[in-house]
């Protein structure tokens, strides 16, 4: 599957269906699920790989779970297609400062609190408000789907998928 075949509400519905079975699962697992269905990468070592991302670093605050995500899979891609030599940052550098500098530009910052509004999602009480308030909602159309489609563009275009 290309970039241009990747259909977004599509995936995010099959990923969906098969683990969000709690409250709700982390940005970055679901983008990570969006991702594994899409891409050959091990599921679930690759959901586990960005598990510890949602809501910005386990509620930090950090960096988007879904920002995160998309780079980890890129990484995962390549990880699994390549056995290279030395040093393989080079090998993900460019894709991976286009993925940042197009977030940027649409987002203005990586950063979760900034983001979702809440500085941390880390009290039960932020985590209510932050789900019955639509902050699953803006994240699954802002985030999660920039993450997806960006990541899958990418890949097709400078990453040989």
């Amino acid at each position: 599957m290309t970039g241009r075949d990747f259909r977004f509400d599509e995936a995010l519905q099959s990923a969906l269906a098969a683990i969000d079975v709690g409250p709700h699962c982390s940005c970055a697992e679901v983008t990570l699920k969006i991702l594994a269905n899409t891409l050959p990468l091990e599921d679930p070592a690759a959901r586990f790989a960005a598990a510890g991302f949602g809501g910005g670093i386990g509620g930090s605050g950090g960096p988007c779970g879904a920002f995160a995500a998309g780079l980890i899979a890129m990484g995962i891609f390549v990880g699994e297609r390549e056995t290279p030599e030395g040093c393989i940052a080079e090998t993900i550098e460019s894709p991976a400062q286009t993925y940042y500098d197009a977030w940027l530009d649409n987002f203005g910052s990586i950063m979760c609190s900034d983001l979702s509004g809440f500085s941390n999602l880390r009290s039960q009480q932020d985590r209510d408000t932050f789900f019955s308030g639509g902050g699953p909602e803006k994240c699954t159309n802002n985030y999660i789907r920039f993450a997806a489609e960006q990541t899958m563009r990418l890949v097709a275009l400078q990453l040989g998928g």
